[in-house]
């Protein structure tokens, strides 16, 4: 039963990727986000951006040049290219998805390609576009579950083992391995598969009857169009290609090979940093090449004694060739002859292997959960994204066709965008790679080259096909007459006298920025419901508090503080006293000489007066600076009745004053042009106007009678109504609206040439309830106009009112205290760890290593709401992390049984694995101080109540009972204390758990509480004066 709804969708990315989706032309980026898939078009502006200033100009703008003989950092502004995200359609997909790879099927509805999409619980899906329904189209559900698959007691449960997904990068088929050791092999019909293979002898081997049959069938079977894009697919044991792949560990496609060809990593035994003395250098690297035919493979080639931390292959396109092993400490790069060269990234990889490395161990880089994507096609580059958040460019050294070095250089922190590390990275384009991320923003970085620049000016025809940039490494096509190992093509050949190496010095090279980003607020770690006022309109109304869940969103340097309103809180811009006004328009009026003019602010205020005699008039103001000045001695009357609605046409020469009966236009300076009239002149009689919209020329009205009506503007800014057909009158209209459509996104061909401007403007008719409102002015009862904006920071397209509040650190514990009106939060920091000398560590040699493992230490921090800052800290001891924080209500006097809301903090103390866990309970109070100049909000601190330090570490917090009394959950106990007077913490009350509890929350004024547990589910628990006792438990 489902017990919880989604109040947020998925942000983090776990997966993307870039193809022709939406057709054959298009250039779409496929998003996932666990359960969430979005589908982008990718769109090029113009923009301008801070660019690093020629040497020349450096010298020019201050004449200095520095020791090392270059130019001043000095910037200028310059226009480049900068490409944004649009979302085009986004689905919920019942599954987590755990990879996502582009497949080239024949004859799909849109003309683009498919994408094959992999399930955790062993499901394979392809999808199509299909333009007719705009939207995605299931082609085919490939199940894996079957029992006698998994049919072995003693292997491990699918849910346990992770899911790989190939395709061989000329779609002749995909890989997909699930369970332990079961890879399926799905086929796709490619035609020419057969056909282009010249070099099959039928003299020897025989007429291939069989496939040319099926290819025939493919592409001039009368029914051709209904045929399935794929084969029967078909499940294989690993043991059976190999019996030694026992262990898997990643699997790949490789290119340059005419037959579909991956690539295994795995291991003979499992790999084991315990046993590294006994099982070192146990890794095996293999390449198989697969007979769809006849469902048989063939090894290629073997490596062997490979550092047993080895976890992923990146197949390198043909500009390097081979492959690229990732390990934890280690980068090695095999060729299609088996040649291995590799380089040593931190000092670990000394300890951990054998194989000879090249040492650029002074990086100290981690490579665990690294990303590590080609700059491109035509780039031999690639850039390593690391974990933290750091980057890096690899080279290759490469001699002939042969690579003999490889070569890691980091990329300085000030030209680094990322905050956080990334799951996933794709290719958009030349220049441009879209980064997803769990910990931080997903963000499309661009780069440049500053020796590209002084190499070569790029040539107009350089530039026409840059426009077309966001292609692929999956779009270069394998020549079907190559050999197995693909003998040298001419371009090869030019290349192959010449070194392929990045200019040697630091990752500086190369010039990063982000274009786009798509918001993500998690991961969320932990959240406080908070209350917070509000000023009122008016300085003289009270406060209004207003509600939000705040949460602890992001990782490292991403880490952030994250606000979701179910409302809108618009910021204040100006105000303006209009008695009884209820409701007000604002237009920009230019006389005809300024009507090119369109960065002009509205400069009048029409306005719906009703007088307490309920008399309804209208008002027009001049806005002012500071106020609104009351036009006089024009045209406008306010006596003619209350306004319907007001705006501009012809370019803003003629005011428009929609009235229940007529229609009144005015020049610039309010003189009366025209009255157009809607009542019937004889009879006086007729419907009468509820609502109005602008688009211009045209103005549509809604009238009480359900019809509407259309009136249009000449070139002399005089009104005329459009003639309406016999649909448009017959119909009942409860709703209407203009949109100009001024950017073509929903262009409609209208079948006539006779108005060439006209074709952009639409009319949105609504027979049924329903509208969108979008509030651009605040008007409270009272007669004061506020004018308003929203938040600029502030994000809206995940159902809620979001805000993001940066921290620079890592947010783990959060908790909201009401009477300061502040959040309390904890931070993380990483700091160096060594075994600490004491009496418990003596016989342990010193630890002399230079690239020591990292721990978390804590920081508390007093966080004010209003202004956004942290106004006080406490920091705890270097090996000490905050598990929870809870503001309880806590009897502070035995005497007079006072009690107050404080801040209590439970923590764990990180010793080593060697030793017990420690824990501390820290209680605080939050009083007022002195407050700093011009900070009024500073005049809050910490005020430290009691410190008390237990056996285990602290993992719950709540209150509990009737007495005011705090419950800790602390090792594989529940204690109930009391404060003291003296500071110190009483134990009153325990009870023995099965292990440690992970949350506890009570039910006020009752002595019961829920106790979550990290194993066995959650327990029902009760409290009264005399003990603590166990109810009954949920698993």
């Amino acid at each position: 039963m489902q017990c919880y709804a989604e109040l947020n969708p998925p942000t983090a990315v776990t997966q993307s990727l870039c193809l022709p989706f939406l057709s054959s032309t298009a250039n779409n980026l496929i998003v996932v986000k666990t359960s969430l898939l979005q589908i982008f078009s990718l769109k090029s502006i113009i923009t301008t951006a801070d660019q690093p200033a020629s040497r020349a100009e450096a010298l020019s703008s201050n004449g200095a040049v520095n020791a090392h003989g270059q130019g001043s950092t000095a910037t200028r502004l310059e226009r480049v290219q900068t490409t944004k995200l649009i979302l085009v359609a986004q689905y919920d997909l019942a599954g987590t998805v755990t990879s996502i790879a582009r497949v080239k099927v024949q004859k799909s509805k849109s003309g683009g390609e498919a994408l094959l999409v992999a399930l955790r619980d062993a499901k394979l899906s392809l999808v199509e576009w299909d333009p007719e329904c705009y939207g995605i189209s299931t082609i085919s559900i490939h199940y894996y579950e079957r029992e006698d698959i998994f049919s072995i007691p003693w292997e491990p449960d699918r849910a346990q083992c992770s899911n790989l997904l190939s395709v061989d990068p000329s779609n002749r088929c995909a890989v997909f391995k699930f369970g332990a050791r079961h890879l399926a092999i799905l086929p796709f019909h490619q035609p020419g598969d057969d056909i282009a293979m010249e070099d099959y002898e039928t003299e020897l081997d025989g007429e291939r009857a069989e496939r040319k049959e099926s290819i025939a069938k493919i592409e001039h079977s009368p029914d051709s169009k209904d045929a399935t894009p794929y084969a029967a697919s078909f499940v294989l044991s690993l043991l059976a290609l190999d019996p030694t792949l026992t262990h898997p560990i990643h699997l790949s496609f490789l290119y340059e090979y005419r037959e579909p060809t991956f690539g295994i990593l795995s291991s003979q035994n499992a790999s084991s940093t315990a046993l590294l003395n006994d099982r070192r250098d146990n890794v095996s690297y293999a390449v198989y090449n697969l007979d769809l035919g006849q469902r048989a493979s063939t090894t290629v080639l073997s490596v062997n004694n490979l550092p047993y931390d080895l976890f992923k292959i990146i197949p390198l396109s043909r500009i390097v060739g081979g492959a690229l092993l990732v390990g934890g400490n280690e980068l090695i790069h095999v060729d299609q002859s088996g040649k291995t060269n590799g380089v040593a990234v931190n000092p670990m990889a000394k300890q951990c292997t054998s194989f000879a490395l090249a040492d650029q161990s002074e990086l100290k880089i981690k490579l665990e959960g690294s990303v590590i994507k080609q700059l491109g096609i035509d780039n031999p580059d690639l850039l390593i994204l690391q974990p933290d958040g750091g980057l890096s460019i690899l080279t290759f050294t490469i001699d002939g066709r042969s690579v003999s070095g490889l070569g890691i250089r980091p990329v300085d922190p000030s030209d680094n965008p990322l905050l956080a590390g990334a799951s996933c990275a794709s290719s958009i384009g030349r220049g441009r790679m879209f980064i997803g991320s769990e910990d931080a923003d997903s963000v499309v970085m661009g780069w440049s080259r500053a020796s590209d620049r002084l190499k070569r000016q790029r040539s107009r025809r350089d530039v026409t096909a840059d426009n077309d940039e966001f292609a692929d490494l999956d779009d270069i096509e394998i020549e079907d007459d190559d050999d197995l190992y693909a003998d040298d093509k001419p371009e090869d050949k030019a290349q192959s006298t010449t070194a392929i190496l990045s200019a040697p010095g630091s990752g500086n090279d190369y010039k990063f920025r982000v274009h786009d980003s798509l918001l993500n607020t998690g991961p969320m770690s932990d959240v406080a419901f908070g209350i917070f006022p509000v000023p009122g309109p008016t300085s003289a109304e009270p406060s209004q508090p207003k509600h939000e869940l705040m949460v602890t969103s992001g990782r490292g340097k991403a880490g952030a503080l994250t606000s979701f309103r179910s409302d809108l809180e618009p910021l204040v811009v100006q105000q303006y006293t209009c008695p009884f006004a209820q409701a007000v328009w604002t237009v920009c009026a230019k006389n005809s000489a300024e009507a090119s003019n369109g960065d002009a602010l509205d400069n009048y205020l029409i306005a719906a007066i009703d007088n307490p005699n309920g008399q309804r008039k209208s008002k027009a103001f001049a806005v002012g600076a500071d106020d609104l000045v009351e036009v006089e001695n024009t045209d406008f009357e306010p006596d003619a009745g209350g306004t319907i609605d007001a705006g501009t046409l012809n370019g803003g020469t003629r005011i428009v004053q929609v009235l229940a009966n007529e229609v009144r236009t005015f020049d610039a300076d309010f003189g009366l042009a025209q009255i157009f009239p809607l009542l019937d002149e004889d009879s006086d009689t007729g419907s009468r106007v509820t609502r109005a919209s602008f688009a211009d020329p045209y103005v549509l009205l809604n009238k009480d009678d359900k019809s509407v009506t259309i009136l249009t503007a000449d070139e002399n800014g005089d009104l005329d109504e459009v003639e309406q057909g016999e649909k448009l009158k017959d119909t009942q209209w409860l709703s209407s609206s203009l949109y100009e459509d001024s950017n073509d996104v929903l262009r409609l061909d209208y079948g006539s040439d006779d108005d060439e401007e006209a074709s952009n403007v639409l009319m949105f008719l609504l027979s049924a309830t329903g509208g969108l409102q979008v509030c651009a002015i605040l008007l409270p009862s009272k007669g004061i106009v506020t004018a308003a904006q929203l938040p600029l920071h502030s994000s809206y397209n995940t159902g809620w009112a979001t805000h993001r509040i940066p921290l620079n650190s890592e947010a783990n514990s959060l908790s909201y205290h009401s009477p300061s009106q502040t959040y309390i939060l904890s931070t993380l920091s990483k700091t160096p760890f060594k075994l600490p000398e004491d009496e418990y560590h003596r016989t342990f040699p010193p630890e002399n290593e230079p690239f020591l493992p990292e721990i978390e230490q804590s920081t508390l921090k007093l966080f004010d709401r209003k202004s956004c800052t942290v106004v006080d800290r406490h920091t705890l001891d270097q090996t000490e992390v905050v598990t929870c924080i809870e503001t309880i209500f806590l009897e502070v006097s035995e005497n007079t049984h006072e009690r107050q809301e404080l801040v209590c903090v439970g923590t764990a103390l990180i010793r080593g694995e060697d030793l017990p866990s420690l824990g501390r309970i820290y209680v605080f109070a939050i009083i007022d101080v002195v407050p700093e100049p011009d900070r009024p909000e500073t005049g809050r601190a910490f005020k430290l109540i009691c410190k008390e330090e237990v056996k285990g570490a602290v993992t719950a917090l709540s209150g509990i009972g009737t007495q005011g009394f705090l419950l800790v959950a602390q090792g594989q106990k529940c204690m109930v204390r009391g404060l003291k007077e003296d500071g110190s913490l009483l134990p009153v009350a325990f009870m023995d758990m099965q292990c440690y509890v992970s949350a506890a929350k009570e039910l006020p004024g009752t002595g019961l509480c829920l106790m979550g547990d990290a194993i066995k589910g959650v327990w029902f628990t009760g409290y009264t004066v005399s003990l603590l006792f166990f109810l009954s438990t949920s698993a």
